[in-house]
C-alpha cells in the first residue's frame, strides 16, 4: 500500500511536469506544485485525526476527491477551489472538537477501533 502511495505521488509530479513541457503555462506549473505540497501536508496533518474514526474517514475521502481535483486541473480541466477546502475543514472541525470538547472522545475512538478490528 505505501508503494502505490509513492507511485501516485511521483506519478501527479510526472504528469505536472509533463504538462508543463507541453504548455509552458509557469501559473499552472507553481499552482498545480503549491496544490501538491498543501495536499500532501494536510494528508500528513490528519494522520491526528485517528482517534476520531469517522472524522478521519471523512478526511481521507476529502484528500482523495481534492487530489483528484488536482490531477482534473493538471489535464487540462477545471479549476475546482471549493474541493481544496474540503480537507481543510476536516482538520478545522477537528481542531475544534478538541478545543471543545478536549481529550474526551479518547475512549470513544478506542471501542471503535476495537469493534472494527
Amino acid at each position: 500500500m505505501k508503494a502505490l502511495l509513492v507511485l501516485v505521488l511521483l506519478a501527479t509530479l510526472v504528469l505536472i511536469g509533463v504538462s508543463y513541457r507541453k504548455h509552458r503555462d509557469i501559473k499552472k506549473l507553481f499552482l498545480s506544485l503549491g496544490l501538491f505540497g498543501v495536499l500532501i501536508g494536510l494528508g500528513i496533518a490528519g494522520g491526528v485525526m485517528r482517534a476520531i474514526v469517522p472524522l478521519y474517514l471523512a478526511h481521507i475521502v476529502a484528500i482523495i476527491v481534492a487530489w483528484g481535483a488536482l490531477v482534473w486541473y493538471v489535464l487540462g480541466g477545471r479549476f475546482y477551489w471549493y474541493t481544496y477546502l474540503l480537507p481543510v475543514l476536516t482538520v478545522a472541525l477537528f481542531w475544534v472538537l478538541e478545543y471543545t470538547e478536549g481529550s474526551r472522545h479518547e475512549a470513544l475512538g478506542k471501542a471503535i477501533t476495537r469493534f472494527l478490528a
